[in-house]
């Protein structure tokens, strides 16, 4: 999913509502669940306020957005609840013209055009700008489902933007290694290397290995091996294979995800590890929780700034 066109960091200075069911038959083998972690010991980045103007119906483009920040980890917030960064603009969504052949109409079209900023709450500075002009969604059975594709895609395009690819609210590293595994290299290095790597990041790297579930089928061009791979499948290791073992190695489960299954089959795996993460991720917190998560976290982060 890559934009048509990105503006990135100014001189004063980027599936779907994921399914969270645990699909049967995910694993080979299923250790007991341990309870919820404590409040403070959750995995929580930094949280958003959304001082956005959404125009037509685009308010459920910027519902979508944040529960896309949600898995990268951000809770959004009001104004006076502490946010790390404040992300304003404007987003629209209208309904285009069908495409017709005579009376007959051959395609419903939404189109999606957004603007976005992201500030620092402190400052007010701005820090990077993200760009979806005219993007237009298309479906053949009906508006309503044109309109649902057109929120779902464009604010997975927006995600991509400021959480995968973006340079303050990214993890360049985790990218970086990530886009490796698409680059054919001499010698010894091998796709497990990469795991191993990934896998040092320790959760900040999980919700971008969930992403690449959902989003990357491409076949991995770096020699490796899987746990169970039979030898006549390396040849069909993926991406999507590759971030679900390092799933495994940061999460401690085991799953069978064999290489090169059907996209239903990766899709129930990705949908177990989201309901894993939701479990650990303090962003998914709601009221009350939630704002007890963050005053503990401002308050330990306190002294460590004061060293500096």
């Amino acid at each position: 999913m890559r934009p048509s066109k990105r503006i990135v960091r100014p001189a004063s200075s980027l599936v779907v509502a994921f399914a969270v069911l645990l699909a049967a038959g995910c694993e080979r083998s299923a250790p007991k669940e341990a309870p919820p972690a404590a409040a403070a010991d959750l995995y929580v980045g930094p949280p958003i306020c959304y001082d956005i103007t959404a125009g037509g119906q685009a308010t459920a483009v910027v519902v979508e957005l944040q529960k896309y920040a949600r898995l990268f980890g951000s809770a959004a917030v009001a104004k006076g609840e502490g946010p790390a960064y404040v992300l304003t603009g404007t987003v629209t969504l209208v309904e285009g013209e069908p495409a017709k052949f005579e009376d007959t109409t051959l395609e419903y079209q939404w189109i999606i055009d957004a603007t976005l900023n992201l500030l620092d709450a402190a400052s007010g500075a701005t820090l990077e700008s993200f760009v979806v002009p005219e993007y237009r969604i298309g479906k053949t059975e009906s508006s309503e489902a044109a309109r649902r594709a057109a929120v779902r895609s464009g604010a997975g395009k927006l995600a991509q933007f400021i959480f995968y690819d973006g340079s303050v609210l990214g993890q360049p590293d985790i990218r970086d290694l990530l886009a490796g595994l698409l680059i054919e290299t001499e010698g010894d290095y091998l796709y497990n290397d990469v795991v191993a790597k990934v896998a040092e990041a320790g959760v900040r790297a999980v919700p971008y290995l969930i992403w690449k579930m959902w989003e990357d089928d491409r076949r991995v061009l770096l020699k490796g091996d899987l746990p169970g791979l039979d030898p006549k499948d390396a040849g069909r290791v993926r991406v999507c294979d590759v971030a679900n073992h390092a799933l495994e190695k940061i999460l401690g489960r085991v799953t069978n995800l064999p290489a090169g299954a059907d996209r239903r089959e990766v899709e129930r795996h990705a949908a177990g590890w989201q309901r894993l993460w939701q479990d650990r991720c303090g962003a998914y917190l709601q009221g009350e929780e939630l704002r007890t998560l963050l005053k503990d976290r401002a308050a330990n982060a306190r002294p460590a700034a004061a060293k500096k």
